[in-house]
């Protein structure tokens, strides 16, 4: 082969807009792996997919995949085993799933290229992901086969800081509206052999404290707008941006959060206020139609100890400053109406129940100071 394969496992929004659209402005052979049927079989039958990207119409492309596979024909297994690199971004809870025919795909490209290296990168919203895909497949495989794994296959973790979002469904071909931000941190120490040539790939060392700030920023502010844009009703993301008194309060969050970080990690102040910044620009940003139903879904998950509500309140409190803008944002995300719970989580617990909800849901003990604010809050 003159050029190189790239896989991307997940042919939705972010697999298509994001990390195929990185691997064919890099000159990759693209190769998709689908889980649903009739997704495949609509790329197939279109001849591929569009990216429009805000703001610069030259980025935009028409991108013709090699190949489009179904996850579990195995069908792939073959061409996987030249892949130059691989994304997955099927949602991180769908990833034990994948590592199954992962780990049978990895088996065949250990008999059949064992010299070669390969770096998966996740684009999960999830916090350590790769580590949860590597741990994954291991758990499926013989001790030799993942001893070589563990020398030859890198997961990788990206952070995905973009958003993409897919137009209502149409006659012609399926398009992706995708942010003009073509970065994708990752962390450096995860790779095997050398680092991909890829356009936007930002290898970091000290990851982990690169994803927290993320999750702690990003996320942190995103959800604080989300929820409560929820409990006004709001549908679009860019609906809560423009609400003055919603935006004080996720401007208080970033605050709260940027000043704990610091506080942590050493970060420069003035290059946190960048990263508040560049949030609160993405999330105002009208061309992507952003549903706050989507950036809210699953609350459990993204109250958990170390997302993006949680995590940054119990750093705050451990570096003296009071958490209020977040405290705001969990709040209203415990009354978030999530249609997989069929109402919210109160609503699931019931108020009466609220040390499980603490316990259970965002990983608190009694002893903790964020634990007393918030029962004392729900049992006045």
């Amino acid at each position: 082969m003159n050029r190189k394969s790239a896989f991307i496992f997940g042919g939705g929004k972010t697999g298509l807009g994001f990390a195929a659209h990185l691997a064919h402005l890099s000159g990759y052979r693209i190769m998709v792996v689908e889980r649903d049927g009739e997704r495949v079989e609509r790329l197939k039958k279109q001849g591929g997919f569009r990216v429009v990207v805000t703001g610069d119409p030259g980025m935009d492309a028409e991108i013709i995949p090699e190949a489009v596979f179904r996850v579990d024909s195995g069908e792939w297994y073959r061409p996987f085993r030249e892949a130059g690199i691989a994304f997955t971004a099927v949602f991180g809870n769908n990833l034990p799933g994948l590592a199954k025919q992962l780990a049978e795909a990895l088996e065949k490209r250990r008999r059949d290229a064992p010299d070669s290296f390969l770096n998966i990168i996740t684009c999960e919203n999830l916090t350590n992901a790769a580590s949860l895909l590597q741990d994954s497949v291991l758990s499926l495989t013989a001790s030799e086969t993942g001893k070589w794994i563990g020398e030859r296959i890198g997961f990788v973790e990206g952070m995905v800081l973009k958003t993409c979002m897919e137009e209502p469904a149409r006659e012609g071909k399926i398009t992706i509206v995708a942010q003009n931000l073509f970065d994708l941190p990752c962390d450096a120490e995860a790779f095997r052999g050398s680092i991909p040539d890829m356009q936007g790939l930002k290898p970091l060392a000290g990851f982990q404290n690169q994803l927290r700030r993320k999750i702690y920023t990003y996320n942190c502010i995103n959800a604080v707008m989300t929820y409560l844009g929820a409990a006004k009703g709001y549908a679009m993301l860019y609906e809560a941006a423009e609400d003055a008194e919603i935006m004080r309060v996720a401007r208080l969050a970033a605050t709260e959060s940027a000043a704990a970080l610091v506080a942590e990690y050493g970060y420069d102040p003035a290059e946190q206020a960048a990263w508040a910044d560049a949030a609160m620009d993405k999330f105002a940003d009208r061309s992507l139609e952003d549903p706050i139903e989507r950036n809210g879904a699953d609350p459990r998950r993204k109250l958990a100890r170390d997302d993006r509500l949680t995590g940054p309140a119990l750093l705050a409190l451990k570096h003296g400053i009071h958490p209020e803008g977040i405290i705001s944002g969990i709040h209203a995300a415990l009354v978030f109406a999530d249609r997989k719970l069929n109402g919210s989580l109160l609503d699931h617990f019931g108020i009466e129940n609220m040390e499980k909800v603490l316990e259970e849901v965002m990983g608190l003990q009694p002893g903790e100071a964020l634990y007393r604010v918030l029962l004392n809050h729900y049992m006045k």
